[in-house]
């Protein structure tokens, strides 16, 4: 009896030691292990599990750019979840903080614009969007992201004018990558066309085309054909 006793306490010992090992493991995991489970977990539609992943890898982010990354991962899956209240509240707390680069306060602005982009608020999309653009970002698409919200906002209004002048810019870049070049040329060109201006659309559908033929990945730029051939000046 005396032996079977000693049996169950060591055996009591050693998965108190081993639990205690897993733990110690899990607490020196780094943010890069903690935040690609979160990654892979949401990848599987894992939602529960990756939002816990992220919010744990931020607790632990040593920088604000693995930090901005955990949050743009709740976001994601809460997102998924439909839980956009609780999305929102997370970009909100990000932008009180005082660390961020330009950058990634234009990203967060950004990404509370999308946010409220399919729901009635989307004069606070708008102001955000405004707000992105004193932040200056060295990522191009980024950049793109502020303006093209805009101008989805203005042509879902009919405001075509407005949509023309935030986008002409980017579709006359011939620097800009050629696929937001082509995407803004499209804005511009079926705004022109909504205004009945069909020499100016037949303008930007050719920029468009051109650019888009210019992208190296595979990449359908039928729309721009398609609308020079019913404007007949298809090239």
């Amino acid at each position: 009896m005396l032996k079977l006793k000693k049996t169950i306490v060591i055996s009591v010992l050693i998965l108190a030691t081993l639990s205690c090992f897993a733990e110690e493991v899990s607490s020196k995991a780094s943010w890069r292990d903690i935040w690609q489970l979160a990654q892979s977990a949401e990848k599987g539609k894992k939602y529960d599990e990756a939002l816990e992943l992220y919010e744990k890898s931020a607790k632990i982010a040593q920088n604000p750019k693995d930090l901005l990354s955990s949050y743009e991962g709740q976001v994601r899956v809460l997102r998924q979840q439909k839980k956009n209240a609780d999305a929102e509240k997370l970009l909100l707390a990000a932008l009180e903080r005082e660390d961020f680069t330009a950058t990634q306060y234009r990203r967060i602005l950004n990404q509370l614009a999308s946010l409220l982009f399919w729901t009635p608020r989307r004069d606070q999309a708008l102001n955000y969007l405004n707000q992105a653009r004193f932040f200056h970002s060295s990522f191009e698409n980024d950049r793109y992201a502020t303006y093209s919200l805009s101008a989805y906002i203005y042509q879902d209004r009919k405001e075509y004018e407005a949509v023309i002048e935030i986008m002409k810019p980017w579709a006359e870049n011939i620097h800009a990558h050629p696929a937001n070049q082509y995407a803004a040329a499209i804005m511009v060109a079926d705004a022109w066309l909504k205004l009945e201006y069909n020499e100016n659309a037949k303008k930007y559908y050719k920029k468009a085309l051109t650019a888009g033929k210019k992208v190296t990945y595979k990449f359908d730029y039928s729309k721009a054909e398609k609308k020079l051939e019913e404007l007949g000046n298809r090239e």
